[in-house]
């Protein structure tokens, strides 16, 4: 009858639903699920990669982002990042491969950058670094979005290398939350993210307001050496 007709083929539209939500829920657990293993040192912030991060975590830059790319994965890294830990700090070093830096754009994601993001207080802080010089030619970072710490840039025979510290904050279980990016881009324009193998989502770890946040594309950071939680849950706000 038709009535057992429309049951059917709700049934189906539901299954349907289903699954295209349970594939969803998949791509985003299955990023933030990625996890590596910091190593302990102390840097010092200077746009040099020294003896500090020898036997650091490194991470090549392959995959390139969904929404800037369609998630393609390289034939080789365009960069790395290496990380290491102490007791108060997280330091990053991109070794980026790029020899033709372009900031033509008026936007700065459409400028050659790295990026970083982390928790602080349950609240993403996102920080970009550009290349620049200023007015003797010397070559400085330029920063731009949100809390920058201690930074400095170097240009090296293939590319062009930033140095970063950002505090420890948001621990649970020895581990914190984080994304890195780089922007690749020519002509005053940006032709592609790239991030870390798996982390093709990451062109959305911008939107990421806070750890409810649907777009959970960060990846986890187990930290060298033992720190205490120190996660700020989400405070909700009374209603007016």
């Amino acid at each position: 009858s038709e009535g057992i007709y429309m049951k059917k083929q709700l049934s189906i539209f539901a299954a349907i639903v289903a699954v295209c939500i349970a594939a969803t829920i998949c791509v985003f657990a299955a990023t933030a699920d990625i996890v590596h293993q910091s190593v302990e040192g102390t840097a010092v912030i200077d746009g040099v990669k020294d003896e500090a991060y020898d036997g650091a975590l490194a991470l090549d830059f392959i995959q390139k982002g969904k929404n800037n790319g369609a998630g393609e994965t390289l034939d080789e890294p365009i960069g790395t990042a290496y990380i290491i830990n102490d007791a108060e700090w997280v330091y990053v070093y991109f070794d980026v491969l790029d020899s033709q830096l372009d900031s033509a754009s008026a936007n700065n994601y459409e400028q050659d950058s790295v990026e970083a993001f982390w928790m602080d207080g349950n609240a993403k802080n996102q920080i970009r670094y550009h290349v620049a010089q200023d007015e003797n030619g010397e070559y400085i970072v330029d920063v731009d979005s949100g809390t920058a710490y201690a930074s400095a840039v170097a240009i090296t025979d293939t590319g062009y290398a930033v140095e970063l510290q950002f505090p420890i904050t948001d621990v649970k279980d020895n581990q914190i939350e984080m994304c890195l990016q780089i922007n690749a881009c020519s002509d005053g324009k940006r032709d592609y993210t790239c991030y870390i193998e798996g982390n093709a989502d990451g062109d959305d770890a911008y939107q990421r307001a806070d750890r409810e946040s649907t777009y959970d594309v960060w990846w986890t950071l187990t930290l060298a050496g033992e720190h205490e939680d120190t996660r700020v849950e989400k405070i909700d706000e009374p209603l007016a």
